[in-house]
């Protein structure tokens, strides 16, 4: 018993070391931030091929995909002393036709957070539709006629939104929000960041970084123990 109480008293100081202030902003807490959008522009552009000296294969034909981009600014008050902010999170809804439904839109969804944000420049964030994704919803290579029917960009700061932009008006400005069965869900047509795809290396200095996925934020693993954290002690009389 003594045992027992020993360790749980060593998980309880581990916990009260640990300290609170990891998980917090870097910001100044007052800074108010203002999110100023353009216009989301659709872009079709081929695969990058980088040929190889020592590859006896030919080359494919580069095929094209569908890259959402939309130019943003970053206002902030008080300017930080370091021209950024900690993040923003870009969440982008696109709505497409349905190959195999007339009538009906699949509505396509993408969250993204942006680290070290630029305050004062022109900056752009993207999303992406592989090129199997464009052939399935349109029928041929690259895209033809008028597929993409809705868009939709929410920006937040803190969880709070700073900017929407919508390609609608009126009842239909915040189309993503409305139960429809002509908009439908999917995930069979993902949306990607610009790290997962063939581009993540072109046009760096245009895009703010993108935040990485860790064993924090995904939670499939335990968070390891602090420095300095005691050791719970070996006992045999559990």
């Amino acid at each position: 018993m003594k045992s027992i109480l020993t360790f749980i008293t060593a998980m309880l100081a581990a916990v009260l070391l640990i300290p609170a202030a990891s998980a917090q902003s870097t910001s100044n807490p007052k800074t108010q931030v203002r999110v100023t959008l353009d216009k989301l522009s659709l872009y079709m552009r081929q695969s990058p091929n980088v040929p190889t000296q020592d590859d006896p294969r030919s080359l494919p034909k580069p095929k094209r995909w569908a890259d959402f981009e939309v130019p943003f600014k970053v206002e902030a008050s008080p300017m930080p002393k370091s021209g950024y902010i900690d993040s923003l999170t870009f969440k982008f809804y696109i709505a497409v036709v349905n190959p195999d439904r007339a009538r009906q839109y699949l509505k396509l969804y993408k969250e993204i957070k942006y680290v070290n944000v630029p305050v004062g420049e022109s900056t752009y964030a993207s999303v992406y539709l592989s090129p199997s994704s464009v052939k399935r919803i349109t029928g041929s290579e690259g895209g033809r006629g008028k597929w993409v029917k809705y868009e939709g960009v929410v920006v937040e700061y803190n969880g709070k939104v700073v900017a929407p932009y919508s390609s609608e008006r009126g009842k239909m400005e915040k189309w993503w929000t409305i139960q429809s069965p002509s908009i439908v869900e999917t995930t069979y047509y993902p949306l990607l960041n610009k790290d997962e795809t063939p581009f993540s290396v072109y046009w760096y200095d245009r895009y703010p970084e993108i935040m990485k996925p860790n064993l924090h934020q995904g939670g499939s693993a335990p968070e390891p123990s602090g420095f300095g954290t005691p050791t719970p002690p070996e006992t045999d009389d559990l």
